[in-house]
């Protein structure tokens, strides 16, 4: 029997390759609309008043079925990180010019909540984006009714 040592890494190969069916459930409307139409949805409940983004179909305060409602897609960035390494796999970037990227919690003006998203400025340098910058959201041309199919850009850019 060999002996094994507590240095020794051990590495397995391991090849996949599968589909896999996504179901978007109770929050489809989101995706859909920002297939179709371009539009970002949130939710606002009926009782409190909250208004959720991302959505949800129930007010996590109330408990209550939330209802749709149209967000104008502006906001402003209430934290935010450079990233220098993508955990994602190199052909999902557009260019290695990507690198760094914005990732910051934005919230949007009509929401009461924030979310984690991506900005991208047209001036790549440390600083251009931070805490109190406006954004508005821009689309890509190609969507598959992700969340990656948007993405935010500072005011001052347009």
């Amino acid at each position: 029997m060999k002996e094994i040592k507590d240095t020794e890494i051990l590495e397995v190969k391991y090849d996949y390759t599968g589909e896999y069916l996504f179901s978007y459930g109770e929050t489809s409307k989101f995706f859909k609309e920002v297939l179709i139409n371009k539009k970002i949805y949130g939710t606002k409940c009926p009782k409190c008043g909250k208004v959720w983004m991302p959505p949800r179909k129930h007010c996590s305060d109330c408990y209550v079925d939330a209802e749709w409602i149209a967000l104008s897609g502006r906001g402003t960035v209430l934290s935010c990180t450079y990233c220098f390494y993508a955990s994602i796999d190199e052909k999902e970037m557009e260019t290695f010019e990507d690198i760094p990227f914005v990732l910051a919690v934005i919230k949007l003006d009509e929401a009461d909540t924030c979310f984690l998203h991506n900005v991208v400025a047209k001036e790549r340098r440390l600083g251009v984006v931070k805490t109190g910058t406006r954004v508005r959201v821009e689309w890509k041309e190609k969507r598959e009714g992700r969340v990656a199919d948007f993405y935010f850009v500072p005011e001052e850019d347009s």
